[in-house]
């Protein structure tokens, strides 16, 4: 009677035992599986992330370049406008009669007092490459910066409607445009040195 007593105790403590090896396994199981979606879940909100982030950048730089190729329009128009001008006060009578812009008055008296005509053509040409390509640019949606000295600079920033900046220098000879720098101009990171305590207990 003993014995069979025992027997049906040692089933009872290895079913148990069975039982709490079972609900261990479905918990690491449990466990294992909410940290895996966790773990995909950061991943995509990561990729996401990225892939906005490349999307607003394409988008930026198409702006760039859809303002590049504004300017290189702008500078061949404004060497052109130049030297046809040139010409015409070069081989006709200039008139002061029918100006199409305010300030080719003063081009043309300016012209009639100068007493080194080739060198002043030069100085001439330049002031209506320079005046021509300002005016040009103030219709355009940009930033700009231009020095036309000996290196003949011409830097312009493109912003896109989420206020993030594209840099665009470029060195300009006569029609010959070389592009020297493109990059987005990275956002400025401004940490906020004011630390506000309060008291936990609400006092």
């Amino acid at each position: 009677m003993n014995l069979k007593w025992k027997s049906i105790i040692d089933k009872n403590e290895q079913r148990g035992s069975s039982s709490v090896l079972v609900i261990m396994v479905l918990l690491m199981l449990i466990t294992f599986g909410v940290l895996a979606m966790m773990t995909s879940y950061s991943n995509l909100k990561i990729s996401r992330k990225n892939a906005e982030w490349t999307q607003a950048f394409y988008k930026l730089e198409s702006l760039a370049r859809y303002h590049l190729a504004e300017v290189e329009t702008h500078i061949i128009h404004s060497a052109d406008f130049a030297d046809e001008y040139i010409e015409e006060m070069r081989y006709k009578e200039p008139s002061p009669q029918g100006f199409d812009y305010p300030w080719q008055d003063e081009v043309y008296k300016k012209w009639l007092v100068s007493e080194q005509e080739e060198a002043f053509i030069d100085e001439i040409r330049a002031w209506i490459f320079e005046k021509n390509l300002m005016d040009s640019f103030s219709l355009m949606d940009i930033e700009y910066e231009l020095d036309l000295g000996s290196e003949g600079s011409l830097a312009f920033v493109s912003t896109s409607e989420d206020n993030r900046h594209f840099w665009t220098r470029l060195q300009i000879d006569e029609r010959e445009i070389a592009l020297m720098e493109w990059r987005e101009i990275p956002e400025v990171f401004e940490y906020d040195e004011v630390l506000e305590f309060t008291d936990p207990g609400g006092k």
